[in-house]
């Protein structure tokens, strides 16, 4: 269930994240808070893609 809601906030940030300012530049055309909110999804789905592997592992 943890994983779950980790998965979750880290989605919900990413959206945050890419709605906000861009923030500091980090090139010409990529702010700080663009950069953090693109690869948070990336996150967010490998948590959210760990969550079925556990529940249907056969080797309980």
């Amino acid at each position: 269930m943890l994983v779950t809601v980790l998965a979750a906030t880290t989605g919900l940030m990413a959206a945050l994240l890419l709605g906000a300012d861009p923030g500091p530049p980090v090139t010409a055309g990529v702010g700080l808070h663009q950069l953090i909110g693109y690869n948070l999804p990336v996150i967010s789905a490998i948590l959210a893609l760990r969550v079925p592997v556990v529940v249907f592992r056969r080797d309980r």
